[in-house]
């Protein structure tokens, strides 16, 4: 064997000159087997011997060995990693080419596009919607919307607004016909096509005289006392034919409200705040068009009249306002207010008061006044009396109509010991009284 012994400054160079053998492509298997090197590194001393393919190298009082196949098949790792990233780079370089081709483009539309609004501004004009540069005197008269047509123009906003080859479209509020010019075109003189519609027709009067809202040549509502009946407003004949509260019927010449509840329909005939003088004929009538009105009356004969039961029987509905319980009455008598207590006859009158109506309740079971005035603590049923509370509910006491008032007016009082009015025996405010359409549920 071979040895050389080597100082350990030498040992770079020996590195250096490993890695040019293979740099020159001079692999293990150029080498004979006794000329293989061997090297060992032992303190400060390199050694290199021949006859192995070992080379001891680095360290100082260590050894470590490596393998020049070793070290060849590190350096080819190496090179394939590198093409690797290499590829890597290149996929990364042409990403960044696109977008950057990308941000060109847009750069140049935005550039252009600025390019014709100066060219346009060199000679005075302005860019139009077609691209072409056009002088900006050249715009139509301004359109002014109407109290029932608005116009629109396409397209939107304010640059294009009346320049050449603007539309704007006349529109009739809902409720109105459309006009007959519909449309205009601002020309490159400066007018319009067509004149703008000035009128639109009232779709409603197209439909029927009392129809109210409409659209679509639809009406949806009518004028009281009309109502929509199968698509068209017609005149409510009865409140049995009221859909809703709030309905009406015209009663000589009146419009009278209707109300829908306990499973009946009822006609308002009266109303008063806390007193009002009897009469016979109809007083302040128009109060009685809506929910609640103070000092409505409609005449004797108007009240009578519209029943339309075989047998001529009456139900009534007084109900104060802010009180629950109301009074029902079931009578055979005609409705005479110049008489007390209406003139239906207490004696013969069943009643009672109840926050919700029966009508079997009321005709078969209720009590019949013991005195001839309504006062519901004098009732024939003691489960039907209310004695002095709030729920005293009467109206006349002995030879009065009206008690604590006075002959020939009309009231309704609460018990003694009812502590909701100012005094004793007090007078019940916001009365209003029905009359159902029938004697019988239908």
């Amino acid at each position: 064997m071979m040895d050389f012994r080597l100082d350990l400054s030498c040992i770079m160079h020996v590195r250096i000159l490993m890695m040019m053998m293979m740099m020159m492509d001079i692999s293990e298997s150029t080498l004979s087997s006794e000329l293989k090197p061997k090297i060992y590194a032992t303190d400060t001393i390199l050694t290199m011997s021949a006859p192995n393919d070992t080379i001891f190298v680095l360290g100082i009082g260590d050894q470590q060995t490596i393998s020049i196949r070793e070290m060849l098949n590190d350096l080819k790792t190496t090179e394939q990693n590198i093409d690797t990233m290499k590829a890597d780079l290149s996929f990364l370089q042409n990403s960044l080419s696109d977008t950057l081709d990308d941000i060109t483009n847009s750069s140049n539309t935005a550039s252009e596009r600025m390019r014709q609004i100066m060219a346009c501004a060199e000679n005075d004009q302005i860019l139009s919607v077609d691209g072409k540069c056009i002088s900006p005197v050249v715009t139509c008269g301004k359109l002014q919307a109407t109290e029932n047509i608005s116009v629109n123009m396409s397209p939107e906003g304010l640059a294009y607004e009346r320049l050449p080859g603007t539309l704007a479209k006349f529109i009739c509020r809902d409720g109105f016909a459309n006009p007959a010019t519909t449309q205009a075109v601002c020309l490159s003189n400066g007018s319009w096509s067509r004149p703008m519609a000035t009128s639109c027709e009232d779709s409603c009067n197209l439909l029927e005289e009392y129809c109210s809202i409409c659209g679509n040549n639809t009406c949806y509502e009518c004028t009281a006392p009309y109502a929509i009946r199968d698509g068209k407003c017609g005149r409510i004949t009865s409140c049995n034919d009221a859909e809703v509260s709030g309905e009406y019927i015209l009663i000589s010449g009146l419009s009278v409200y209707c109300l829908v509840a306990d499973g009946y329909k009822w006609l308002k005939i009266n109303s008063w705040s806390r007193t009002y003088s009897t009469t016979s004929s109809a007083n302040s009538p128009d109060l009685c068009g809506t929910a609640r009105g103070i000092n409505c009356k409609l005449s004797d004969y108007d009240i009578n009249d519209y029943i339309t039961d075989p047998h001529n029987q009456r139900i009534y509905r007084l109900e104060a306002e802010g009180r629950a319980k109301k009074i029902y009455l079931h009578t055979a008598n005609d409705y005479d207010d110049l008489e007390k207590s209406f003139g239906i006859g207490p004696r013969s009158t069943r009643a009672m008061v109840k926050t919700d109506f029966n009508y079997e309740e009321l005709l078969y079971d209720a009590g019949v006044f013991t005195q001839d005035w309504i006062d519901f603590y004098y009732v024939s049923k003691n489960n039907y009396r209310t004695y002095n509370t709030c729920e005293r509910y009467f109206m006349g006491h002995r030879y009065f109509d009206c008690y604590p008032s006075g002959r020939g007016q009309r009231c309704i009082s609460s018990g003694a010991t009812c502590i909701d009015t100012p005094t004793r025996y007090g007078l019940i405010p916001g009365w209003t009284m029905y009359i159902a359409t029938v004697s019988t549920p239908r």
